[in-house]
């Protein structure tokens, strides 16, 4: 089946927000007053969900990462996991996975689980973000490869409150 305009147009926006991420080679260190050590960060996530069939719904979830942060070279690892209900599929979605980033930017991803008339579907997910403060924009990929094989791309606003662990 051929990708609706919708989900075409989506993949512009994501491309877009990629370039944002692109690393300057010219700054070697950070010179912010971010703390080095893991972190444990809270949140919200809401967007709009594309469906490979055209619909287009909402989403709204929670999330939580735990991560360490490198305060000197502006990097980030660690991992995420995020749950909550997609109406247009009108199901729970749950996924987890690593995560990395470098200054404002970062990319996760890992596996996805949704909730099916038949039972959970499975698949991944990919997700890249750009973050300013405690609110990140991104730009997320999934597909079930299990059953009807659906896919989706979804534009999102994620809001986060980062508390320090230590060392």
């Amino acid at each position: 089946m051929k990708n609706p305009p919708l989900l075409r147009g989506a993949t512009k926006w994501a491309s877009a927000l990629g370039l944002l991420c692109i690393p300057r080679t010219a700054e070697a260190q950070y010179s912010g007053n971010i703390d080095s050590g893991y972190y444990l960060l809270p949140g919200l996530t809401t967007s709009t969900v594309m469906h490979r069939t055209g619909k287009v719904s909402g989403f709204l979830g929670g999330e939580v990462s735990l991560a360490y942060v490198d305060g000197r070279n502006a990097t980030w690892y660690g991992g995420y996991f995020d749950a909550g209900y997609d109406f247009g599929s009108k199901g729970t979605r749950v996924s987890l996975g690593p995560e990395y980033g470098y200054y404002y930017c970062g990319v996760d991803g890992g596996l996805l689980l949704e909730e099916r008339a038949t039972g959970w579907g499975k698949g991944f997910v990919a997700r890249g973000y750009a973050t300013i403060g405690v609110a990140a924009i991104y730009a997320r990929y999934g597909q079930v490869v299990t059953d009807d094989r659906d896919r989706f791309f979804e534009l999102g606003l994620l809001l986060k409150l980062p508390g320090y662990l230590g060392h």
